[in-house]
């Protein structure tokens, strides 16, 4: 992550926003307690949201911490949830209010959440601590895990239209790679990319990775509209933005 660039805008987000300078204080933050959890190399933080700048930061720190991340579908039943949960072995879980209902069935019956690893994005209750409460307590400093080409970079999981979900491993390396060919089409540093589409999607990542690795700004969206996402491109400035073909037929159906 870049730190010469500590007033420029990271994140924006429903109005607010985030330099790169507290953006990265916030991903150092997460990746050490998530190492003080008892997170090591190679294990799987799950999180489960819409859309925001507490999950794409998250999803950076994990990936600093040395950790697999895995982004779940928020259109899912809690048997599948509860599957992906158990076959990703997560150690953690991060959810949002919205969400937490559907976890029910696997926290009911499942022991592999490290101590202190329910961790909620926008609340707290007898078993998840908040996330902005957790953090603050954390290490700001550079956490300085060493990654492997081939360490795994995060599991996406299928649809599942034509059968059971199934887990989709990118190592590091791939990613990088990602990183490296969009840069070669001007998605990186002096992209404004607009994140669309779910952040558990493989969509996703084709601009959202090399916009972040090269310090570029992400204009997120928790929801797509496409009237909403028309305003924010013009607002401010957008380069960039990877959609699916029913958001296009969508905005061009405006009147």
């Amino acid at each position: 992550f870049l730190q010469d660039q500590p007033d420029k805008v990271a994140l924006m987000e429903n109005g607010q926003s985030r330099t790169w300078g507290e953006s990265i204080e916030r991903i150092y933050r997460m990746a050490n307690g998530l190492r003080e959890l008892g997170v090591e190399s190679g294990d799987r933080v799950a999180m489960l949201s819409r859309n925001s700048m507490d999950y794409s930061e998250m999803f950076a720190a994990t990936l600093l911490a040395g950790a697999c991340a895995v982004p779940l579908q928020s259109m899912i039943t809690d048997e599948n949830l509860d599957m992906m949960l158990r076959d990703s072995n997560a150690r953690v879980l991060v959810i949002s209010a919205e969400m937490s209902p559907m976890a029910q069935r696997f926290l009911a019956d499942s022991g592999q959440i490290l101590a202190g690893g329910l961790i909620g994005f926008d609340f707290s209750d007898d078993r998840h601590v908040a996330l902005e409460g957790w953090l603050q307590g954390q290490d700001g400093s550079a956490p300085g895990v060493e990654l492997a080409p081939t360490g795994e970079f995060n599991i996406i999981y299928s649809s599942g239209t034509t059968g059971v979900p199934k887990g989709i491993v990118h190592n590091h390396a791939t990613r990088q790679a990602l990183a490296t060919g969009l840069a070669g089409l001007g998605v990186g540093g002096d992209s404004i990319t607009l994140v669309a589409t779910p952040l558990y999607s493989n969509t996703t990542m084709t601009t959202w990775w090399p916009t972040l690795c090269g310090g570029g700004t992400l204009v997120i969206m928790s929801k797509f509209d496409a009237a909403g996402a028309l305003e924010l491109i013009q607002r401010h400035g957008v380069t960039h933005v990877m959609l699916v073909p029913v958001q296009y037929d969508r905005i061009m159906r405006l009147e």
